[in-house]
C-alpha cells in the first residue's frame, strides 16, 4: 500500500511541475487529474512535457492522456490518467 501512495505522490507532484504557470488540477480523481487550459495550444504544450516527464521516470507506470475540446461547466476540460499499479 506505502508503495502506491508514493507512486502517486511522484505522480501528483509531476503534474503540479508541468502546470507551473497554468491553471492548477480542477480535481483529482484517485490518480487521475483534471486539468483545464484556455487553448487546445497549451494543453497540448503542457501535456507533452508531462508526458515525457512520466515516461522517464520508472517508478510510474504507462501514463496516458485525453484531449476534450468544448464547453462544458468548467470550460474546456482535459483528463490525465495514470494506471494503478
Amino acid at each position: 500500500m506505502a508503495a502506491a501512495i508514493d507512486v502517486l505522490e511522484i505522480f501528483e507532484s509531476m503534474v503540479r511541475e508541468a502546470l507551473a504557470g497554468y491553471e492548477p488540477p480542477i480535481k483529482w480523481i484517485g490518480d487521475e487529474a483534471m486539468l483545464s487550459f484556455p487553448e487546445p495550444e497549451l494543453a497540448i504544450q503542457a501535456l507533452g512535457a508531462l508526458l515525457q516527464a512520466c515516461r522517464k521516470e520508472p517508478r510510474l507506470p504507462l501514463t496516458r492522456a485525453a484531449l476534450n475540446l468544448g464547453r462544458s461547466f468548467a470550460g474546456r476540460v482535459i483528463c490525465l490518467d495514470r494506471p494503478s499499479t
